[in-house]
């Protein structure tokens, strides 16, 4: 969907056609009217958004950059929903983990760490065996697996 602009008859689609004083311009005024908020339209306004759109290019960068890792381990044994609980347990008192989800069927777990937490294959074996099972493979995932 192009949105129409106010000054210099360019569309979102088309914006990077125009100069970056006009896109500037252009964005103030677009969210000045979709939200209905008194913003300065002057070049000290159009200053501002562009300090606003800015900031908001590197948080979101920041977040995209700053991603989770995940992990996937293979483990053999698992049979019922209380191995499952046991083996989670276990899994989650390692430092890091955000979310552990298991198959049992496939005897496989994939685990969510934090930004900037490392699992290390030690940690993991030491883990699985603490509940009583045994670690059959360990992998880092990349990013959208």
């Amino acid at each position: 969907m192009a949105v129409m602009l106010a000054r210099g008859n360019c569309s979102v689609l088309d914006i990077v056609q125009c100069d970056a004083e006009l896109f500037y311009y252009h964005l103030t005024l677009y969210y000045s009217t979709a939200f209905k908020l008194p913003i300065n339209l002057s070049p000290e306004g159009v200053y501002h958004m562009k300090n606003l759109i800015f900031a908001l290019a590197l948080i979101i960068s920041g977040n995209v950059l700053a991603a989770d890792s995940q992990y996937q381990l293979g483990v053999n044994g698992l049979a019922c929903p209380f191995c499952v609980y046991g083996l989670e347990k276990q899994l989650s008192k390692l430092p890091g983990v955000k979310q552990i989800e298991t198959n049992v069927k496939q005897g496989e777990v994939r685990l969510l760490v934090k930004e900037g937490a490392v699992l290390t294959e030690p940690f993991a074996r030491e883990a699985v065996e603490k509940s009583g099972f045994s670690l059959r493979s360990f992998k880092k995932l990349n990013a959208g697996q």
